[in-house]
Parts: C-alpha cells; sequence; structure tokens
C-alpha cells in the first residue's frame, strides 16, 4: 500500500507538470500529446483539464482528451456531461470516442449515435464508425459492420470495414471475408487474403489454394501465399513448395520466408 501510495503522488505530480507544460504552449501538437497522457495518469487536476482540451480549436487535441476521458472511471452524470455533447460532432474520431466513452454508461444512446456513423455520408465519419463499431462489440455491431464491407463503395471506408470485421469473432468474420476475396479492387482481395491468413483455420487453406489458382495478379498472389504460410503449420513444406515456381519473384520470396518460418529452408 505504501509503494501505490507513493506511486499515486508522483502520478499527480507527473499530471500537474504535464498540465503546466500544455497550458503554457501555443502548440496543438503538445497540448494532444498532453491530453493522450493524461489517461494514464488519472487525477482530479488531469479530469478537470481534460475537460478544458475538449473546448481546445484544434480537432486532434479535443479527440485526444475524448478518448482519454473515455478510460475514466465516471458517475453516470458525469459521463453524460462529458460525452454526450460529442455525439453531434463533425469531427470523426471526437465522435467516435465520445460514443465509445458513453457506451459502459448509456449503450441504447451510444449504440444510436454509432449507428447514425456508420451511414453518415462522410466518407470520415464511416471509417471511425468501423473503428468503433470494432471497439464496441454486439451482434448489432457485428451486423452492421458486416453490411459495410457487402455494400460500402469507396475503398478506404471498405478497407476500414474490414479491418473492423478482423475483430469480431472468427464465425462472424470469415465468411464475410472470404466474399471480398474476389472484390474487383486489387487492394481490397489483398487485404482479404491477409485477414484470412489471421482468422482463418484449415479449412481456410483450400480456399485460397483455389484462389492462388484463379488470381491474376502477382501482389494478391503474393499475399496469397503469406497466408497460407501463416495457416501451413507443421505441413507448410508440401504447402508452400509449389509456390517457388511462381513467376513472380514476390510470391517466390513470400514462399521462402514462409519455409524459413517454418523452419524448413533447407526445402528451397
Amino acid at each position: 500500500t505504501g509503494v501505490s501510495a507513493l506511486a499515486k503522488v508522483r502520478a499527480t505530480r507527473a499530471a500537474d507538470a504535464l498540465i503546466k507544460l500544455a497550458r503554457g504552449s501555443d502548440q496543438a501538437k503538445l497540448r494532444a500529446s498532453v491530453g493522450a497522457a493524461l489517461s494514464r495518469i488519472q487525477s482530479p487536476a488531469a479530469f478537470e483539464y481534460l475537460q478544458l482540451l475538449l473546448e481546445d480549436a484544434d480537432p486532434r487535441v479535443k479527440a485526444n482528451a475524448m478518448e482519454s476521458l473515455s478510460f475514466y472511471q465516471l458517475a453516470p452524470d458525469q459521463a453524460t456531461k462529458v460525452f454526450v455533447p460529442s455525439l453531434r460532432s463533425d469531427v470523426p474520431r471526437l465522435r467516435g470516442n465520445a460514443v465509445c466513452g458513453l457506451f459502459r454508461y448509456r449503450p441504447s444512446q451510444a449504440i444510436d449515435s454509432l449507428a447514425q456513423m456508420l451511414t453518415h455520408p462522410d466518407r470520415m465519419m464511416r471509417r471511425a464508425g468501423a473503428w468503433c463499431a470494432s471497439q464496441i462489440q454486439t451482434p448489432d455491431t457485428a451486423k452492421w459492420v458486416t453490411n459495410m464491407v457487402l455494400t460500402e463503395q469507396n475503398p478506404e471506408v471498405l478497407k476500414s470495414g474490414m479491418t473492423a470485421l478482423q475483430r469480431f469473432s472468427r464465425r462472424e468474420s470469415v465468411d464475410v471475408v472470404v466474399r471480398m476475396t474476389t472484390h474487383p479492387r486489387v487492394e481490397v482481395r489483398i487485404l482479404a487474403m491477409q485477414i484470412l491468413g489471421a482468422i482463418g483455420g484449415a479449412p481456410q487453406v483450400g480456399t485460397l489454394t483455389g484462389l492462388y489458382k484463379r488470381e491474376t495478379h502477382p501482389k494478391v498472389r503474393a499475399a496469397i501465399v503469406t497466408s497460407l504460410a501463416a495457416l501451413g503449420g507443421q505441413s507448410a513444406l508440401s504447402t508452400l513448395r509449389p509456390y517457388l515456381q511462381d513467376p513472380d519473384e514476390r510470391v517466390v520470396a513470400n514462399a521462402i520466408q514462409g519455409l524459413h518460418d517454418a523452419n524448413n529452408i533447407e526445402a528451397v
């Protein structure tokens, strides 16, 4: 208890020093950094200063302050005061952090705001919504992110949705990601292959093998081989050997790397 008390005193002093530094600065980058750091040094003075930063002119400063406040344990009325006003913000990251912060206290209101973000006309708001949904994992958010991945036309938002989907349970993610492996955009197919390598299992080895045979773009084939290496485990030698004959050097390099990682480099 003595050590924790001492740590608390030191943390309070550190928070006071950071606040003093930020108050005297006209640099938004410094204020943003202090706003982020105060998530780990929680004190009454830090809480008060973070609320002040929510009124800062710089969007990044406000977003960092809101993210830090989302880690604080607040009374319900404090949470309402801190998070609810920013649910109407046109700054995507600020609004997303407010949704995540409010979810612990008023989940229904937070989810309603998130649903609006995911269908917002602003692509950056939809991207922030995808990230937010990956932090608030409910059956509804899983359904919404899945729908985003299947219907989104903007490639940046689509990639954000697929990255978010990766954080949900494997059962909810794999089938949707497999559907994206035949997407017309190369960068989307690459990301789909990479995600399958991260969340897939033995059945996806066969899926990826079949996709390789049909895929014409070398970058996508290279991503397939990397994912096959990740999923191959002890059978990496038999899985990867055929890809050493690919005409593209990136594919061959990825196969060699996979064999090396599986301690089968002598097969090359």
